[in-house]
């Protein structure tokens, strides 16, 4: 009679993983995004394997997926195993590109402040789920302009890295505004002689010498209000006795949040 034999053969077996054990992700770009290796266990060894992804390009020889250019997303990496029989297997592994963190100031944030201010905070995005750094004209959430200091543009940068270790920032730019001490009549002291009848020589009026163009100034004592007029009218006009007279003023710096006064 004709026989036959028939050899029934167990599949074989096939497993995936990540060569770095537990990276089976990567940030999109930047810091951690490495590609994401795979190594793959056979048995019966000699057969070949295939790596296959619907969802973005992988290198289909060694089932490596390259981060920066891999759509954002989880991906199915899938490793298809022929042993020398012909017989196949599979096994997947999922694979995770995420994206970058948005960092971000408040569109509301200031960009100018007075050196006299008291701090603010920083206000930025996002703030959880992660680790922020501040860096540049500060080193915390608070800005404090004495501590910074005077000084246009001044960088502050904020870098948040999130819990897959994606990082990203962002910036803002602050200016301090330090209004200079103005002057009165040169800085020298003013000398007007009284008459027997207390009648004054001269009229005493002084004239202020401020540092920038369109700055107010506040005489004291006298008007205590903000003016563009250089020149104060003391009302000093007959006096019964000769004497020191003292006067003091401030010049002022209009911003959109507040007014900056220089010291006296």
């Amino acid at each position: 009679p004709a026989t036959t034999t028939i050899r029934v053969l167990d599949k074989p077996t096939v497993s995936v993983y990540p060569t770095v054990t537990g990276r089976n992700y990567a940030c999109e770009s930047g810091t951690n995004n490495d590609d994401v290796l795979l190594t793959t266990n056979v048995n019966p060894i000699g057969g070949t394997v295939e790596y296959s992804c619907e969802t973005t390009t992988i290198d289909e020889t060694t089932g490596t997926l390259i981060p920066t250019s891999s759509n954002k997303g989880t991906h199915t990496i899938v490793a298809t195993y022929t042993d020398l029989d012909g017989c196949v297997n599979q096994s997947s592994i999922d694979v995770t590109v995420y994206s970058l963190p948005e960092v971000s100031f408040s569109p509301t944030m200031q960009t100018e402040i007075c050196f006299e201010s008291a701090p603010i905070t920083l206000e930025v995005s996002p703030t959880t789920s992660g680790t922020g750094l501040f860096s540049g004209a500060v080193t915390s959430s608070t800005f404090d302009p004495d501590a910074v200091g005077p000084g246009a543009n001044q960088k502050i940068t904020y870098t948040f890295t999130d819990n897959h270790g994606c990082t990203s920032s962002a910036q803002h730019f602050m200016t301090v505004i330090k209004v200079p001490k103005p002057s009165v009549d040169g800085g020298n002291s003013k000398m007007i002689i009284r008459g027997s009848d207390g009648e004054l020589s001269s009229e005493p009026n002084l004239t202020a010498v401020v540092s920038t163009a369109g700055d107010g100034i506040i005489w004291e004592p006298g008007t205590a209000r903000e003016t563009t007029d250089m020149t104060f009218v003391t009302g000093l006009t007959k006096l019964s006795d000769a004497k020191s007279y003292e006067f003091s003023l401030v010049e002022t710096h209009n911003l959109a949040t507040e007014t900056c006064v220089s010291d006296p």
